[in-house]
């Protein structure tokens, strides 16, 4: 590293300037204490016991598989140490080992001991897949993914995608992806990734939903038992045979209404019900339930359910 070039980075790490840490759309607390060189400094001397000598500060760049210090007051061996540390725990989580030194120079170049990115089908489905080496790329893609989901929000054709999206939310909780996620470019430039708590409730949120649909149908079987229900309502059990494997329906009936019908456990019936499907936010079926209409005659129209 030349002089020039040493004191360019010392000058860009000053506090005062953090003009080469662009700006990025969405601000959190987070963000803006990454965009302060002296935020990673801290943390470094705080976890790891790595003091960056006065004036200097430390600087780590990532640049894809590359990782390279500068002015660290350490001995090599300690450096190795913090270095190798640091990036094997989270949100890193990449296995490092040093490959070099640049000459005349106090930098050191790490590169991780797997340089390949792993694409995983996390949730058994092939159409949502994360990088998961180095960690970092893992919450980039789900990240994204999450917000195209959100910006089509009200499309029903997202409906599996919003499924996907929650179960994606849980694989990430999991492998303590949905922490604030922050790296230092070899451009010198900041990039934050955060999978907010809000974003979250939100997902939860639409699980708790329930939305009605409804339709008709004809029923047909065998009343097999009839139990009281609430508001003056019976719910009859309909079985489509007297078989073990039989089908069996739930139906609420008006109490008057069944008493009109003259029916008893034993008898056939061929009903007309309504069926009221409840689903939640994402289109998963949550609840059902059918409530008898009127009585058809014309038993040969109809199979069994």
């Amino acid at each position: 590293m030349t002089p020039e070039n040493r004191k360019t980075l010392l000058d860009r790490s000053q506090d005062h300037d953090t003009s080469w840490l662009n700006a990025i759309d969405e601000r959190s607390e987070f963000e803006q204490r990454v965009r302060t060189h002296s935020f990673t400094n801290e943390m470094l001397r705080e976890q790891y016991g790595i003091d960056p000598s006065s004036p200097q500060e430390l600087k780590v760049h990532l640049d894809g598989p590359a990782a390279k210090l500068a002015g660290v007051d350490k001995t090599l061996e300690a450096v190795q140490s913090a270095v190798t540390g640091l990036f094997a725990e989270s949100p890193f989580n990449i296995n490092l080992k040093l490959t070099g030194i640049e000459s005349g120079s106090t930098v050191l170049v790490y590169e991780p001991t797997q340089r390949d990115v792993v694409e995983e089908d996390v949730l058994g489905d092939p159409s949502v897949t994360v990088s998961h080496s180095p960690a970092h790329d893992a919450a980039t893609e789900a990240l994204a993914f999450l917000k195209n989901i959100e910006a089509h929000i009200d499309q029903p054709e997202q409906t599996n995608a919003l499924r996907r999206a929650f179960k994606l939310s849980k694989e990430l909780t999991k492998h303590d992806l949905t922490a604030e996620f922050a790296w230092f470019s070899h451009t010198g430039n900041a990039r934050v990734v955060a999978i907010t708590e809000r974003f979250a409730e939100y997902l939860n949120e639409l699980k708790r939903k329930q939305l009605p649909s409804s339709e008709r149908k004809v029923l047909q079987g065998i009343i097999s038992a009839v139990a009281y229900a609430e508001d003056d309502l019976y719910v009859v059990t309909v079985r489509s045979s007297l078989t073990k494997r039989a089908q069996k329906h739930e139906v609420f009936v008006q109490q008057s209404a069944f008493k009109n019908l003259g029916k008893f456990i034993g008898d056939s019936v061929s009903w007309d019900v309504k069926t009221t499907k409840f689903t939640d936010g994402f289109g998963s079926e949550v609840s059902e339930r059918s409530d008898f209409v009127s009585e058809t005659v014309d038993y040969s129209q109809h199979g069994l359910f």
